[in-house]
């Protein structure tokens, strides 16, 4: 079953609607004949390979019975050549056997699943076969065949219960079972599970997918413990199985559908619950499903062909913008646009004012690779720094990066204080004050973009007269990757120290402070004044 909630009323959001005429659906029956031979259903790899963009997938419930009906299923799933194929549940009947399940899943979809271990051939080489538990699966205590027999995300549920990105759309697949230790409800540890992950995700389309309905119209009826807030939480659409029919609801403004006629047996209807928008019962099929970034279609086709149903949901198109700065210089931007499309790529190249040379990016891009390719996830801010030539820089200028700090952030021109940003106190070594520098807590590591553009650098050491004469520390100096100074160890009660290292032509200058035997405690050290002159 897929599930997932936004409301289709939300301004960026439509909604287009095809369903089949009921004349079209008369007299279409099961595909007959006698079971193909595994290598007739067995479905390939498919030609249709999936992008980052869009992803197509079948979705079939109820189907792990070998014979006839499932094989002309897996047919038409095959004939689709689909990214990936999800299941709404009862995977292996009667009771999820050890004994059954190859001949009931890998017999017809082994070329979508890995690692694939069973006797009728060879497997994928990726998984592309994402599956629920349905009640049958469950059969056996502890739904360890199920279990066994498949490989899949764990995210702390011993596989019963996972989420997967494929290109545009985030699947939650879920375990509605009864024995599901994690429970069932909406404020179970599943449910708490599914809340968090939907929150954190920022995929176009979230798709919930289980096997007990929660609404019904056919021999089964709702499972009423399944009606979680979706929508609520950030799903699109909710599909599950269990009842073998096909129905689409409409509620809280997300799709849910019944999709249980992958090939068990076809369930009467009774009468029809509030919401049901379609219902069909007369032959088996699957559900096809097509996403990009702006658009899910859903549709429900039977083993003859017929399209019963078909949904499409559509919403307006995410866009970024990029904001450049620069002083002394400009940036030129390819393509040059006021917005870009996710995912977009924009070359920004740099070009310094006559007297200036350009010595890095700072914001939202880092480094000194000019031209710089960046890839729209966001809005973004990137600043280009051109320095005189000539001229020395301070470090605490340029565009630094912390990469470790063992209490609050790195402080610039003021020591480190305590764990908040601007905390600090004049930079203050054995009385000298100093306006410029990087206040740190051993272990501690910056690194400096140069761009070869400096030929010197130069800094006062010690530990900050902020602790006093506690505290103690080692100050390296690392070059493009080689280490050119090392100090003594230096405490609170030590004199400053002058550091003075060659970095003619150096692209990277990383600044180091290690803690001593004492444990690092009070460990408040300065780069004082620390500059890098061309």
């Amino acid at each position: 079953m897929l599930k997932s909630s936004k409301r289709l009323s939300s301004p960026i959001l439509a909604c287009l609607l095809t369903i089949a005429c009921a004349s079209a659906c008369a007299g279409l029956d099961e595909v007959p004949g006698t079971e193909p031979s595994s290598d007739d259903v067995d479905l390939g790899e498919g030609a249709g390979a999936q992008t980052a963009t869009s992803v197509r997938f079948a979705a079939i419930g109820d189907y792990g019975f070998a014979g006839p009906a499932e094989a002309a299923v897996a047919n038409l799933v095959r004939s689709w050549n689909p990214d990936h194929v999800i299941t709404l549940g009862d995977n292996n009947y009667e009771v999820g056997s050890a004994t059954t399940i190859d001949a009931n899943v890998g017999q017809y979809y082994r070329s979508y699943i890995f690692p694939y271990t069973g006797s009728y051939g060879p497997g994928a080489t990726t998984n592309r076969f994402w599956p629920a538990l349905g009640n049958h699966d469950w059969g056996t205590p502890g739904a360890t065949p199920y279990l066994a027999y498949f490989t899949l995300p764990t995210n702390g549920a011993g596989e019963r219960y996972y989420q997967v990105v494929q290109g545009p759309v985030h699947f939650f697949v879920l375990d509605s079972d009864p024995a599901e230790p994690h429970g069932t409800s909406s404020t179970s540890i599943q449910a708490q599970w599914l809340r968090a992950a939907l929150a954190a995700s920022t995929a176009p389309w979230k798709i919930v997918y289980f096997h007990h309905a929660p609404y019904s119209s056919g021999n089964h009826g709702s499972t009423l413990a399944m009606r979680w807030p979706f929508q609520a939480w950030g799903a699109h659409a909710v599909l599950a199985g269990h009842d073998h029919h096909y129905e689409r609801f409409s509620i809280d403004g997300i799709p849910y559908f019944v999709n249980g006629l992958g090939g068990r047996s076809l369930y009467p209807l009774n009468a029809t619950l509030p919401g049901s928008l379609v219902r069909y019962n007369a032959a088996y099929g699957a559900m096809l499903v097509d996403a990009s970034a702006t658009a899910i279609s859903f549709q429900f086709i039977t083993t003859g062909g017929a399209v019963i149903d078909a949904l499409t949901l559509t919403k307006a198109a995410t866009t970024y913008t990029l904001s450049v700065t620069a002083v002394n210089g400009a940036v030129a931007r390819s393509p040059n646009q006021p917005t870009y499309a996710a995912g977009a790529a924009v070359t920004l190249t740099a070009t310094p004012s006559a007297g200036y040379q350009f010595v890095g990016w700072s914001g939202d891009a880092t480094g000194t690779t000019n031209p710089l390719s960046v890839t729209m996830t966001a809005s973004k801010g990137i600043t280009a720094n051109f320095a005189a030539i000539g001229a020395s820089r301070y470090v605490s200028d340029l565009a630094w990066v912390p990469l470790a700090n063992a209490w609050g952030p790195v402080e610039k021109d003021r020591s480190n204080g305590g764990q908040l940003a601007g905390d600090g106190r004049v930079l203050t070594i054995n009385g000298a004050t100093y306006a410029k520098g990087l206040g740190v807590t051993a272990r501690a590591e910056v690194t400096v973009p140069l761009g070869g553009a400096y030929r010197t650098f130069t800094s006062d050491v010690g530990i900050d007269d902020e602790v006093g004469l506690t505290g103690s520390a080692v100050f390296v100096v690392v070059v493009d990757g080689v280490e050119r100074y090392r100090s003594a160890t230096l405490t609170g009660a030590s004199a400053k120290v002058a550091v003075a290292v060659d970095i003619t032509g150096a692209q990277t200058l990383r600044l180091i402070v290690e803690p001593t035997a004492d444990g690092g405690f009070n460990d408040y050290a300065d780069w004082a004044g620390a500059r890098v002159t061309p």
